[in-house]
């Protein structure tokens, strides 16, 4: 994937797709921009690589990459999804599904606890409560086993080592 003109951009809400992009930008000397600035950067690139967080299996880039559908066609697109529960073959699937037609690639993150919004404070209470009365081996999903260990905690798995496959195919 060589692209003379490739569009690194991100969408981050608690910073770990923000710094898997610059970690990736430090390596191959792009310069990444916040996905709402992306609508006005797509005309020059020949190639986009956007990196956005997973939450409960539904990626952060979805919506720009519906709505510049159009804008989007011709161009290589590649997402880097970060998220808190390592990849299993299952999510990557679920993931690749919504995604047609892009590549995938996928790390792991963080969970901040301590800077998360009200809403999201909200919504995770809610998620524990419905899991901790399940048996931890009736989880449906790897993302579960995951968000429980961690619950309530700060949380960084953050890798650089992650963006290697990624920056082998540039």
């Amino acid at each position: 994937m060589q692209h003379n003109r490739a569009l690194v951009l991100y969408i981050s809400k608690y910073g770990s797709s923000r710094r898997y992009a610059e970690l990736f930008c430090k390596q191959t000397g792009l310069t990444p921009h916040p996905l709402k600035e992306g609508a006005a950067l797509l005309g020059d690139a020949d190639a986009v690589i956007l990196f956005c967080a997973v939450y409960a299996s539904r990626l952060g880039c979805e919506k720009f990459l519906k709505k510049y559908a159009r804008k989007l066609e011709g161009k290589q697109v590649t997402v880097f999804a970060q998220g808190l529960s390592p990849a299993d073959d299952a999510t990557l699937a679920l993931l690749r599904r919504r995604l047609p037609g892009k590549t995938l690639f996928y790390g792991r993150g963080a969970m901040r606890f301590s800077a998360l919004t009200t809403g999201d404070r909200l919504l995770c209470r809610m998620l524990h409560a419905m899991l901790k009365g399940k048996d931890p081996a009736q989880y449906e999903e790897a993302w579960m086993r995951t968000f429980m260990e961690c619950y309530g905690k700060d949380t960084d798995f953050t890798d650089e080592a992650f963006l290697a496959p990624l920056l082998s195919r540039i």
